[in-house]
């Protein structure tokens, strides 16, 4: 059985159709449709879908898209296999910075536990900050000797106030004022009622407002001087030489 290509159908049917809308206008169109199914070329007597034409193409130029899908076919290959590298390497990188990150907390934690504070801040400045989470946090805290811990107190102490010799006044909002002697590492000076508190330049005085008035303390001789009866506006500004507070208030 003789098979006819189908585009040499369409020109032959177009041919003879029995509607003269539907035929080649001339002999030239009809000799010009032939040539162009001998030449691998779109026939008109074919609707010009672009699959179609992109097929015609593709005959017509088999070599060279052969070559152009095999360099296609190469190059992306060649992309798979670079990112499947890259991918590979940056979990790589990924898990030793991990490793290398827990054992510095390790590290940083033995230290502390052996109070070596210095060793314990090496380690932990030495981990890369975009890898810094909560338990490098505490562990920088644990480790950091400046700072002064109160402990047993509120977390939210207000209007800390600290004199040359190492006295901090400190006023905690849900009540109360306390004086940390620093170099001592106590409390020596609790007040659970009162509301604020100041220290004198040079840091003799201290006074502290509670509901019976106005507390001053003379550091150098642990004695006090109540104001009562005074209800207190404004903040204490104590002088330096104890002698004078200006605050404002009102008296019964």
């Amino acid at each position: 059985r003789w098979h006819i290509p189908e585009d040499l159908d369409r020109v032959i049917m177009k041919a003879i159709a029995e509607d003269r809308e539907n035929r080649y206008t001339s002999a030239d169109a009809f000799r010009a449709d032939l040539q162009r199914f001998l030449n691998d070329e779109p026939v008109h007597a074919r609707p010009p879908r672009a699959a179609y034409i992109a097929w015609k193409f593709v005959a017509r130029h088999r070599a060279a898209t052969t070559t152009v899908v095999a360099t296609l076919c190469v190059i992306t290959i060649a992309i798979v296999i670079a990112l499947a590298q890259a991918v590979r390497a940056h979990r790589a990188e990924t898990s030793l910075d991990a490793r290398g990150y827990g054992a510095n907390l390790m590290a940083a934690a033995g230290a502390i536990n052996d109070d070596d504070a210095v060793t314990a801040l090496a380690y932990l400045d030495d981990t890369p900050p975009a890898r810094r989470g909560i338990e490098w946090t505490c562990l920088h805290a644990t480790a950091d000797e400046s700072a002064i811990v109160f402990e047993g107190f509120s977390p939210y102490l207000e209007d800390l106030v600290a004199t040359d010799d190492g006295w901090i006044l400190a006023r905690d909002p849900a009540g109360g004022v306390i004086g940390w002697d620093v170099a001592e590492d106590h409390v020596a000076w609790d007040l659970p009622d009162a509301a604020t508190s100041a220290i004198a330049a040079g840091g003799r005085w201290l006074a502290a407002v509670s509901p019976d008035g106005l507390l001053l303390w003379d550091r150098s001789n642990a004695t006090s001087n109540p104001t009562s009866g005074a209800h207190v506006i404004a903040p204490p500004l104590v002088a330096p030489t104890g002698g004078s507070s200006g605050w404002r208030c009102s008296c019964p």
